[in-house]
């Protein structure tokens, strides 16, 4: 009678603990006991009688919670357990605690990111845990490869408005946490590493199961799931979604010489910089001809085939914009993306040609063009050969998967269309701003700034620039004509 006693005070306890830990020292054997029984992970009469909560950190840059960007605290909680325990629960989980509070986002950004919905951190939280708790389960038959999810839970505060947001830079009132399968064995990349080209195959392989998953009608779901399109098709298609992104993107390519005047001081400021320099052990495409510095970096914007795509782009792109372009943001959405889909939010093992993919936090609806350039965007420069046969390993994917309706060539054209938009957000982004200044604001967002210019330095910057260059070389003449 006693023990029976006993089980039912603390089983009263357990009915009162949060959804969401409130700090780290909140991850109790009591907290983790009743989380892992609501997810069904362990049994009813499992006790969790012990915790080791322990945080990841980048071996790289000293960061803590693995480095990154999106202000998650990651821990591994190693369990013992107790009562009727089986053998088989899980021995370790990890866990993604988003705590909401208060960032170090620049007021200026803070201001660009209320035209992106889908990048407040109140969103974030909200995507990851209904991609869980909603698209998960829908991908159970379908080969999608993810961690085992083992809890997850929300606190819902509501989103700040514009004046709390942008003025205050109030705390965020949302929290969320995650439980999920502890990948041990196997291996994890940051964003901006160089991905093998079978790495890549992967994770294309994978989106193209989720995105087949979706499709079209299937696709609706997503509109009661998820609220706002996805981080990265924001990034390629953010006019088809705001007059505000319309407005902004709009006034630096109006006419051409609008494009030179933002060309010219972003050659003149940043042609030296580290973020538009190709390292000496990096990847250097044929057609650059300017010669290396003593230390074998070399400047890629004051390159010659570099200064004359300026000149044409500047008189072509225009005609071409309001021809080709504003059509494609008109293009409707075709499914649910993964978001953030890079080389960071991927698990490999070296005995399997499968890929693991994470971190759903940026997930939303939206084009798989937006997803299959923002994976190449996040690696840095690699021969123009190789990421045009990743088109046909994506294309052949999705087919395989069932879908139908959407041609190679159709694909093809619409990646090299957002290809022209990569370098388009790149005028808008350093066109207006100097290195000292823009390195001062990233540093002054703390930890997650810095690793936010270690990016920077492994080229990524130049991805949009040589990927356009190396399309222009392939044919000149044919350069921004209307059928392209």
């Amino acid at each position: 009678m006693a023990n029976l006693c006993c089980s039912s005070k603390r089983g009263h306890q357990l009915d009162e603990l949060r959804p969401v830990p409130e700090s780290l020292d909140d991850i109790t054997s009591e907290w983790c006991e009743w989380a892992l029984r609501k997810g069904m992970a362990i049994g009813q009469n499992t006790t969790v009688t012990t915790v080791n909560v322990k945080r990841f950190k980048n071996d790289e840059t000293g960061v803590l919670d693995g480095g990154g960007l999106g202000g998650a605290i990651m821990v591994r909680i190693i369990l013992t357990y107790g009562g009727l325990a089986t053998g088989n629960e899980p021995a370790s989980v990890v866990c993604k605690l988003s705590l909401g509070g208060q960032y170090k986002i620049p007021f200026k950004f803070r201001i660009l990111s209320r035209m992106k919905p889908s990048s407040f951190a109140e969103n974030r939280f909200r995507n990851e845990v209904s991609f869980v708790e909603n698209a998960i389960p829908a991908l159970r038959e379908s080969g999608y490869q993810h961690p085992a999810v083992y809890y997850s839970g929300i606190m819902d505060g509501g989103t700040r408005g514009f004046v709390s947001h942008v003025v205050f830079d109030s705390k965020i009132k949302v929290k969320a946490v995650v439980l999920m399968e502890d990948m041990t064995s196997w291996n994890s990349k940051m964003s901006g590493d160089i991905l093998e080209q079978d790495e890549l195959a992967a994770i294309l392989r994978n989106s193209a199961i989720l995105h087949a998953a979706f499709w079209g009608m299937k696709g609706k779901y997503c509109q009661n799931w998820f609220k706002h399109p996805a981080n990265a098709e924001i990034q390629y298609r953010g006019p088809a979604y705001s007059w505000m992104l319309t407005k902004y993107r709009n006034s630096g390519i109006s006419s051409s010489s609008a494009i030179q005047k933002q060309m010219t001081p972003l050659v003149q400021n940043w042609g030296s910089s580290n973020a538009f320099t190709l390292k000496k052990d990096m990847y250097v495409p044929d057609w650059i001809t300017t010669e290396p510095l003593e230390d074998g970096t070399i400047h890629v914007l004051t390159d010659p085939v570099i200064s004359e795509l300026i000149e044409v782009f500047a008189q072509r792109f225009p005609e071409f914009n309001k021809l080709v372009i504003e059509p494609y943001f008109n293009l409707q959405e075709q499914t649910l993306l993964h978001g953030d889909c890079h080389g960071g939010n991927h698990m490999y093992h070296k005995d399997s040609d499968k890929v693991i993919s994470l971190d759903f936090q940026c997930a939303g609806r939206g084009r798989v063009t937006s997803e299959f350039l923002y994976l190449l965007s996040l690696t840095p420069p690699r021969p123009f050969e190789k990421d045009m046969e990743l088109l046909t390993v994506y294309h052949d994917a999705l087919v395989q998967q069932g879908v139908t309706d959407y041609s190679f060539e159709d694909f093809k054209r619409e990646v090299r269309i957002a290809c022209l938009e990569m370098v388009v957000g790149l005028f808008g982004s350093f066109a207006k701003m100097k290195p000292d200044t823009f390195n001062k604001v990233i540093i002054d967002m703390g930890e997650k700034g810095v690793e936010f210019l270690a990016l920077f330095e492994k080229g990524i910057m130049l991805r949009g620039i040589v990927l356009v260059a190396s399309i222009y070389i392939e044919n000149k003449e044919g350069f921004l004509a209307l059928s392209t």
